[in-house]
């Protein structure tokens, strides 16, 4: 939280200094939530009661002696009907290549070979093509990597592998946590070590990341299952069997509490859809 009008309001990057020791104080509900779903969050609680997310599109409201969050002013996107798939695509290359042409340097590109970083990738511009360095970590056996590799070289793009084993993850888990505010999964603890090195090697200030179709889209690389889904109810039950680590069983025998974590998750996740 950034200190700005507002003599209440403090900076800080973990949340073990506020003091949070008592159970009473966390969000149970959310705490399963967050384990069950590897980070994924659905509405604007966290794992504390008294802290919440400010989500896109919502405002602060200051009264004497709390915040108060107002109501969404950004309303659900419905596509125009008249409107066309090269249209779109069109606004879309034109927003993206304009904005890359305001920047001076090396742009980074991370690049998961998913439906959102391979569009972005494949409407740049060819005379931006020298600045954009793409780039994944991990293991050498994952396939993302294999798959962005071979996506970067066939469109002509600079790509930089970073090899990553499960030690240096579990060594970043710590530090990306703090200062993910507790919010971010395992695997993006590495992140953190991970811009330093690159931008080291690369001299770029600039990072452009492409993700949220994944989450709806059936992540990086879907299968045929997606094609089975005619409604929200059938949406749900195929985002639970596709993004849970855990069994709704597996994560109630964790808590001593009796958690309703099914009703909650699914209740949250229709609002979304």
């Amino acid at each position: 939280i950034k200190r700005h009008r507002f003599s209440f309001l403090h900076p800080f990057n973990n949340f073990e200094n506020l003091g949070f020791h008592k159970s009473s104080e966390l969000n149970l509900e959310k705490l399963a939530e967050w384990l069950m779903f590897a980070g994924r969050s659905f509405d604007n609680k966290t794992i504390f009661k008294d802290i919440k997310i400010l989500l896109p599109g919502e405002k602060l409201k200051k009264t004497k002696k709390k915040l108060l969050i107002r109501k969404k002013i950004i309303k659900s996107y419905i596509p125009n009907k008249n409107i066309n798939k090269k249209t779109l695509i069109k606004a879309l290359s034109n927003s993206l290549n304009n904005n890359l042409k305001k920047f001076k340097g090396n742009i980074l590109f991370g690049l998961s070979g998913g439906a959102d970083s391979r569009l972005l990738l494949s409407l740049i511009n060819k005379k931006y093509k020298k600045k954009v360095i793409c780039y994944n970590y991990g293991e050498n056996h994952n396939y993302e990597k294999i798959i962005s590799n071979y996506i970067a070289n066939y469109l002509g793009f600079r790509f930089i592998n970073i090899k990553v084993n499960e030690e240096e993850y579990i060594k970043n888990i710590i530090e990306g946590l703090r200062l993910s505010s507790y919010g971010s999964t395992f695997q993006h603890s590495y992140q953190i070590s991970l811009f330093k090195k690159l931008k080291k090697k690369t001299k770029s200030n600039y990072v452009i990341l492409g993700s949220a179709l994944d989450l709806f889209l059936g992540s990086t690389f879907s299968d045929s299952s997606i094609e089975k889904i005619k409604n929200n109810k059938s949406f749900i039950s195929w985002f639970e069997k596709k993004f849970s680590i855990f069994t709704y069983k597996e994560i109630k025998s964790i808590f001593k509490h009796k958690l309703n974590i099914k009703k909650k998750f699914r209740d949250n996740l229709s609002k979304i859809i």
